[in-house]
C-alpha cells in the first residue's frame, strides 16, 4: 500500500509543478550564464513573458516551485 494516495488530478498537478519548476530553474541558470530572454524562451518553448514572470517570481520570493 502506498504511503500517500493521490487522485489522478493530484498526480497531474504534481507532475506539472515538477516540470514547471525544473524549466524555470533551468531558465534562470541559462540567464545567469548570459543567455538572452528571447533565446531562453525559445529553448523552453514558452513566451518571453513567461520568462519575465519566472524572473519576477524568483526576485520577489526566491522560489519557483508554486
Amino acid at each position: 500500500m502506498a504511503l500517500v494516495e493521490l487522485s489522478p488530478r493530484e498526480q497531474e498537478e504534481l507532475l506539472w509543478k515538477i516540470k514547471h519548476s525544473k524549466d524555470a530553474n533551468q531558465a534562470l541558470l541559462w540567464l545567469s550564464q548570459g543567455e538572452s530572454v528571447t533565446s531562453v524562451a525559445s529553448r523552453q518553448h514558452v513566451s518571453r513573458q513567461t520568462i519575465y514572470n519566472w524572473i519576477e517570481r524568483f526576485k520577489t520570493s526566491g522560489n519557483l516551485c508554486d
